[in-house]
């Protein structure tokens, strides 16, 4: 399987061990499947537009984009290819509760497949459109 991460950890000499432990968990200890990690401090490459993967991995520092309307657009404008693969699509937010209106627009509108709240008693509250639509 070919997976995209993303991640929003900037500069890897000012990343907290525990993030990144989490964030890059899957490409550090899985070998079994062919990783593309993208750090999106930096220019996203033109070839991962183009390339077909079956999966892509939102992480919550990527997510944290929704809490400022400028790094809102950027990423939409960035990375709203992502809008129309086929991939299975997981998003990983964290303080969920924050700009959650944003937050579930945004998930909404790319057909996130699977999303991993750190809120699930409040799913129905913070969600309401994503539960509407895809759901899971």
């Amino acid at each position: 399987m070919n997976i995209l991460i993303l991640h929003a950890m900037g500069n890897p000499r000012k990343w907290l061990r525990s993030v990144s432990a989490f964030e890059l968990g899957l490409p550090n200890f899985d070998d079994c499947h062919n990783y593309l990690v993208h750090n999106t401090s930096l220019p996203l490459p033109k070839f991962v537009q183009d390339f077909r993967f079956d999966m892509i991995i939102m992480n919550s520092s990527f997510m944290t984009s929704v809490f400022d309307r400028q790094r809102l657009n950027q990423m939409k404008t960035d990375y709203g290819f992502l809008k129309d693969s086929d991939a299975f699509k997981v998003a990983l937010p964290q303080d969920d509760y924050y700009c959650s209106e944003e937050l579930d627009k945004t998930v909404t509108e790319w057909g996130i497949n699977l999303l991993y709240t750190v809120c699930p008693k409040h799913w129905d509250i913070l969600y309401p459109s994503f539960r509407s639509t895809t759901g899971k």
